[in-house]
Order: C-alpha cells, then sequence, then structure tokens
C-alpha cells in the first residue's frame, strides 16, 4: 500500500515513529480523497476525527471534524473498533484490514480496504492514526472505487 510505504519513508530515524509534523500533504496528493486522521485524546480509549478525505464523505460515511469516532460506530462494532485503535497506539505498529466497514455508511458500500498507521510528535508515544480507507461500492450491480 503506497502510504505504508510513504509512511516508513517518513520515520526521523531507526525505531522512531513518524509524527504529523513529518507528513507533507503535497508529497502524497492522489491519497489525500482516502486519508483520515485520529487524534489520540486523554487515554486511548478516546479518538477524535481530525481530518477526513473527500472520498470518504462522498462514500456517506459519517466522520465529521471533532467526532469522537466511537459515537459514530454501531453499538456492536464500538468493542471491536476500539481494540482495533488501540492495538495501534500500544503495539506502535501498523494494523491493515480488509473487509465490511464498521461505520454507518451509504447503501452502496460493499467492502473496505484500510490502514490504521501510528504517529507520534516526540517519536516514541503514539498520539495520533493516520488512517486511509479504500471504499468499494457497488453501483447499478457492479463494483468501484
Amino acid at each position: 500500500m503506497a502510504i505504508y510505504d510513504y509512511w516508513c519513508r517518513k520515520a526521523p530515524a531507526p525505531g522512531l515513529l513518524p509524527g504529523r509534523r513529518h507528513l507533507d500533504p503535497a508529497e502524497i496528493p492522489r491519497l489525500l480523497p482516502h486519508i483520515w486522521l485520529v487524534d489520540v485524546v486523554d487515554d486511548v480509549r478516546r479518538f477524535r476525527v481530525r481530518l477526513v478525505g473527500t472520498a470518504l464523505v462522498d462514500a456517506g460515511i459519517p466522520l465529521r471534524v471533532s467526532d469522537f469516532v466511537i459515537d459514530r460506530l454501531l453499538p456492536e462494532q464500538r468493542q471491536k473498533a476500539l481494540e482495533e485503535f488501540g492495538s495501534v497506539v500500544w503495539s506502535r505498529e501498523p494494523l491493515w484490514f480488509r473487509g465490511r466497514v464498521n461505520l454507518r455508511h451509504d447503501t452502496y458500500v460493499h467492502e473496505v480496504e484500510r490502514i490504521f498507521l501510528p504517529l507520534a510528535a516526540d517519536g516514541r508515544t503514539v498520539d495520533m492514526l493516520l488512517c486511509l480507507s479504500l471504499v468499494q461500492r457497488v453501483e447499478n450491480g457492479r463494483r468501484r472505487r
């Protein structure tokens, strides 16, 4: 995945994670519509949306800047989603997934491929997640991105 390669290149030194300041949107213009940023707030059980790409908005995924992610999840999906976000924070390792979406969405979303990448201002303590979601939609019986 291109975003993973970009994230790897942005690490400031071996063993350190890149921080938000290391990312330059001008370097990844084709990925921007699919990117969302999430702040780790207070502790690892609260995640607030900082940015949402236009492709996600167009797909009807209801994330809005300043929302807490948990407030936009279906109740039966909250625990799993919190565990996934938390695992990225604790492990400091990316998490990739392909399958059904966890968020409410328009009726045409078929599946999503996504990756959560940890960011750390100090290189060590994860304070933000760089997320990319590629939404596959079904329209008129045909799949498309």
